[in-house]
């Protein structure tokens, strides 16, 4: 199953509604692995996985906080942090 899972993250990669297109992006700017990037967002790599198939919920909204805390604790991650990478560019 977390072999399918790390698939399809991967294919959201390129997805720019979900949560993976960002964290492709923050993982290549920042020069860290899958495994670096689930140790900063304190979750483990098949979380991590999970985490990229989610929506990415828009920035500007006013529930935006909101909607990264909702999916930082379904995901079990670091909501500050999931919120300040959802923020960048």
């Amino acid at each position: 199953m977390s072999e399918l899972l790390r698939r399809a993250a991967r294919a959201f990669e390129w997805e720019d509604g979900h949560i993976g297109a960002a964290l492709a992006t923050f993982r290549r700017k920042a020069g860290m692995d899958e495994d670096e990037l689930a140790r900063f967002l304190a979750c483990s790599p098949v979380r991590l996985n999970a985490l990229a198939l989610c929506r990415r919920p828009d920035p500007a909204a006013p529930d935006f906080g909101q909607a990264v805390s909702a999916i930082a604790a379904f995901i079990g991650c670091d909501a500050a942090r999931l919120e300040a990478l959802l923020r960048d560019p």
